[in-house]
C-alpha cells in the first residue's frame, strides 16, 4: 500500500472516530478501502513491518466485526532480519493463534 493511500485512510478515520472505519459504497474517492462483509463474520487483517537498520521486525493485526467495529488488535516484535514475506507469515500465524484462542 502506498504512503499516500495510507495517509488518506488515516485522514478519513480521523473524521469517523465514533463510528466504524469503513466508507459506505456511496463514497468513492478512488482509494483502497475496507468494506462491509457478511453478518456474523469477523474480519482479521494482518501486516508485517521490517526495521532492518534496527535489527528487528514485527507483525500486527486487527479483528473487526461485520460492522467494522474493533474487536481486538495485536502486535508482536522480534529481533532479527527477515524479508517481508516472513514478517507477514508471522503475522498470519499470530492471527491464527488468536482465532484458535477465541474459538
Amino acid at each position: 500500500m502506498s504512503a499516500q493511500v495510507t495517509l488518506n485512510q488515516w485522514k478519513i478515520a480521523q473524521l469517523k472516530k465514533n463510528g466504524p472505519l469503513f466508507l459506505s459504497s456511496r463514497v468513492d474517492l478512488g482509494l483502497e478501502q475496507w468494506s462491509k462483509f457478511d453478518l456474523n463474520k469477523i474480519n482479521v487483517n494482518v501486516d508485517g513491518v521490517i526495521f532492518a537498520s534496527e535489527g528487528w521486525f514485527g507483525a500486527g493485526g486487527v479483528a473487526r466485526d461485520c460492522h467494522g467495529h474493533l474487536i481486538e488488535a495485536f502486535f508482536v516484535s522480534k529481533s532479527g532480519c527477515v524479508d517481508a514475506a516472513i514478517a507477514e507469515i508471522i503475522g498470519i500465524n499470530e492471527a491464527l493463534s488468536w482465532i484458535k484462542r477465541k474459538n
